[in-house]
């Protein structure tokens, strides 16, 4: 029997541990490092910060918008959820006023509307995708 962690499987330890069986969970462990690290590297890498004042489509490194509504209404739509299973978004309000800030994707809903918004200065929206919608979290 093997334990299964992430997607790498750990030999079953003998009875007796032997010096192949220590270097099997070696290798296991480094390749988890290996891919802990290359992973946190592309998606560092694949995060871009955009401020906005003005409505817009998140592109392919788009993760996070600051949105500033004093010049009118802003409307940030996300692409659809199919292209970007398990990508999480985030859009902050940086202002306060009138002016409304809407979250929107191109197919799908967010927790189930067409449309979520953020209404108060400094308020976060943090949703991810699931391959057919957003959901907040």
């Amino acid at each position: 029997m093997a334990h299964n962690i992430g997607v790498v499987n750990l030999p079953h330890p003998p009875e007796k541990w032997t010096a192949a069986f220590a270097q099997d969970v070696h290798r296991v462990i480094q390749d988890w490092m290996r891919r802990a690290t290359s992973e946190t590297v592309e998606e560092a890498a694949s995060t871009a910060f955009s401020t906005v004042a003005v409505s817009t489509s998140a592109g392919p490194k788009d993760r996070m918008f600051l949105v500033d509504t004093t010049g009118g209404n802003v409307i940030i739509t996300l692409p659809a959820p199919s292209t970007v299973l398990g990508r999480e978004f985030v859009v902050k309000r940086s202002s306060a006023g009138a002016n409304t800030l809407t979250v929107a994707g191109s197919a799908g809903n967010i927790d189930n509307a067409g449309t979520a918004s953020v209404t108060a200065q400094y308020e976060v929206l943090r949703v991810k995708s699931d391959g057919s919608n957003y959901w907040k979290i």
